[in-house]
């Protein structure tokens, strides 16, 4: 039996739509070409989905004010507060390797704990991976959980590449001071005094 939830130009390219359905809210998204409907329930936890659905936004205002370190503990809040994984960890790549930013419950991106691996990956290009682990309650994630989590993959991925460029660009820019207070210092014949 089918029941018309929304109309299919109310549904967002990005993100989803929040409707009724039968007392219960429901999450209508696109999945590439596909439109598909989910609970708005962790379904083992009950706690929102919306909070991973809803999220593009915080992210993007963190990018351009936090460092990627705090984008990404935030981020990985976001997904524990709905999905409730056991472990999690954001790796991102830098131009020596890859380096662990933010971790909930392991101390290592190799831990056997963490089961899951996403590409953090935008239009551009990756920047990293997410992993995690199963859910605290031992299981693995259904295809709903996987599929909104991978939701805030895109935004997650812009917001660390702002956020990195932007840090890149102040750590610089403050190393350039305290050069410049060294040297004007030296030229005065003092000790510098700290930026």
């Amino acid at each position: 039996m089918k029941h018309e939830i929304c109309k299919l130009a109310d549904i967002p390219q990005a993100g989803s739509l929040i409707a009724p359905f039968f007392g219960r809210e429901v999450h209508v998204y696109r999945s590439g070409d596909r439109i598909r409907a989910a609970a708005n329930v962790c379904l083992h936890f009950g706690g929102p989905l919306d909070q991973i659905h809803d999220s593009a936004k915080r992210l993007k205002s963190w990018g351009l004010t936090e460092s990627p370190e705090e984008v990404a503990t935030r981020a990985l809040s976001i997904i524990d507060q709905a999905a409730h994984p056991a472990a999690s960890a954001i790796v991102l790549d830098t131009a020596m390797g890859h380096e662990l930013i933010a971790a909930r419950e392991v101390t290592s991106a190799d831990d056997p704990k963490l089961i899951e691996k996403l590409t953090l990956e935008d239009e551009e290009s990756s920047v990293g991976t997410l992993l995690i682990g199963r859910r605290s309650d031992g299981n693995r994630y259904n295809k709903q959980e996987i599929e909104a989590i991978r939701e805030i993959v895109p935004s997650l991925a812009e917001a660390l590449r702002v956020a990195r460029g932007r840090f890149s660009r102040e750590s610089a820019m403050q190393q350039q001071l305290e050069q410049m207070a060294a040297r004007l210092a030296q030229l005065e014949g003092g000790t510098p005094k700290p930026a």
